[in-house]
């Protein structure tokens, strides 16, 4: 019976060691998801609010539109929704919502977090998440309206929320709009233009629980969300009135992290710019001795984008590193990067391409 008793005893030990390990590791497991982010957690509707941050008044051509941006919230997202209304003698015939601005910003005390040309950034966010249909009334009163999001959490990517933006700590954060000449904006063949005026609102997406956005600059200072930063900034822009093929050489931001790297790829040879495919040949990408991309063609670049993002945009690929941030480039301890790709011979006979890096900065320091 003592022997039996004992048994028992034992198992009970044994057994109760084993729960308080298993509730341990699932402790931790969970502290780990809510510590750094991971998407499961970090997509959590009941938490956020949305919050409009105001609107651009009447503009006029080759102005600037700049709007202060909320200072407050751990802030995931920025969606931007634009009215452009403009009357012609005669009526456009097409539009592209991509040519309404030259340059899209956002400013901080910190450093110009986006900067890039407003056709760049409009495409690399909607590769990660899909913008609304642009509604376009073509006549000699014209209207576009539209929106889009800018991303400060890396979107879709595991860990997202690293990189959402803890504004309260910015003493300036701004978007700036650079507005395109009335007679070369969005809307396309028209006669006549009148001086187009823009209206332009931003919605921000926040998460205000304490939990995520700390009261005071020592309670955000405990919270790891936010310690890191994704940037989008344009590289080399090359133009070339030569059909021959050529071999060009684009020094990348280091630094950070790479997850995205976009090619515009224009036919200058009419009057105004068009995205056109049959300019960029193959893509390659080195670092530390890693091959990221070998002599990868621009079309099998564009099949994946479609394959993998249902991405299809004529004169547009996307080098995509994927959404795990352990698998994107690493420049972080790097000096000098370069993005090599050759052009094909028989292109047009004025060709620009140009080159936009999507990078986060600061994870390893957060152990990833």
């Amino acid at each position: 019976m003592k022997r039996l008793y004992f048994l028992l005893v034992s198992f009970g030990m044994w057994l109760g060691a084993e729960i308080d390990a298993a509730l341990t590791r699932y402790m931790i497991s969970i502290g780990a998801v809510l510590q750094f982010g991971g998407s499961i957690f970090s997509k959590m509707p009941h938490g956020r609010r949305n919050v409009a941050n105001g609107n651009g008044a009447t503009n006029v051509a080759n102005g600037q539109i700049s709007l202060d941006l909320n200072k407050d919230f751990l802030t995931e997202e920025h969606i931007v929704t634009l009215s452009i209304a403009q009357a012609f003698t005669g009526a456009p015939t097409s539009s592209d919502v991509r040519r309404f601005f030259s340059k899209l910003e956002i400013a901080s005390n910190e450093g110009t977090i986006f900067t890039a040309g407003f056709d760049q950034i409009y495409d690399l966010m909607r590769f990660a998440e899909m913008a609304s249909a642009p509604q376009i009334v073509l006549g000699m009163a014209a209207t576009a309206n539209f929106s889009f999001t800018l991303h400060h959490s890396n979107d879709r990517a595991t860990l997202d929320l690293l990189t959402a933006l803890q504004t309260a700590n910015f003493s300036t954060l701004r978007l700036i709009l650079t507005i395109a000449p009335d007679a070369s904006n969005g809307f396309i063949g028209g006669t006549g233009p009148g001086v187009a005026t823009y209206q332009v609102a931003v919605d921000t997406e926040e998460i205000p629980d304490p939990a995520f956005s700390g009261r005071s600059p020592v309670d955000r200072q405990k919270i790891t969300y936010g310690k890191a930063r994704h940037w989008c900034k344009a590289m080399q822009e090359v133009d070339s009135n030569s059909t021959a093929a050529t071999t060009q050489n684009i020094l990348l931001e280091c630094g950070g992290r790479v997850r995205f790297i976009a090619f515009h790829t224009y036919n200058t040879t009419g009057a105004l710019p068009v995205l056109a495919n049959g300019i960029v040949n193959t893509v390659s990408l080195s670092s530390n001795g890693v091959d990221y991309a070998v002599n990868k063609s621009f079309l099998a670049l564009q099949q994946a984008n479609l394959a993998k993002r249902n991405f299809n945009q004529v004169g547009v690929a996307v080098l995509d590193m994927g959404d795990d941030p352990k698998g994107w480039i690493p420049l972080e301890n790097v000096n000098t990067a370069k993005l090599v790709y050759t052009t094909l011979a028989g292109t047009p006979a004025g060709w620009t391409v140009k080159v936009c890096q999507d990078h986060t900065t600061g994870l390893p320091a957060l152990g990833v």
